[in-house]
């Protein structure tokens, strides 16, 4: 009897161990409100392009002395796989959202971070983008380019 309770405490912290896992996933992903409309063209320290179905989103940011990661560090998504979701004003205000300085934060943090890992372990850094929209705003998820696992084929 010792036994089995012994082995249902374990199963039960390795269950409470992956919720907590899970919860530190669903963390990892920033929202940032891109609002370019009211920013003067002068001012912007975003482009946003759009190549075939990806659209690309790279904050002009130049660094020589850092991981190359954050050198005008670039998210991207695809069409394909995904569309961006309509948000409603009620869960637009429920979102928190990071600011540029905090993100730069993060994104150096994170290319540190990248910089120690083996190629083939490396992270993926999404970051949801949010941007105005005619009936409200729009998210998307995207990507860092350059960030996760290398695939190296011949």
């Amino acid at each position: 009897m010792p036994i089995i309770k012994y082995y249902l405490f374990f199963l039960l912290f390795c269950l409470k161990v992956e919720g907590l896992q899970a919860q530190n996933i669903a963390l990892d992903v920033s929202n940032y409100l891109l609002d370019a409309t009211k920013t003067p063209v002068s001012d912007r320290l975003w482009n946003t392009y759009t190549e075939g179905r990806v659209k690309f989103f790279q904050l002009q940011i130049y660094s020589t002395c850092f991981p190359l990661l954050l050198d005008r560090p670039t998210f991207a998504y695809s069409s394909n796989q995904q569309t961006p979701k309509h948000l409603s004003k009620r869960e637009f205000e429920l979102i928190k959202k990071v600011s540029l300085s905090d993100l730069i934060k993060s994104l150096k943090q994170f290319a540190d971070e990248d910089s120690k890992i083996d190629i083939h372990s490396k992270k993926v850094f999404f970051l949801n983008i949010i941007e105005p929209s005619s009936s409200g705003y729009t998210i998307v998820k995207t990507q860092l380019d350059g960030s996760g696992p290398k695939k190296i084929t011949n």
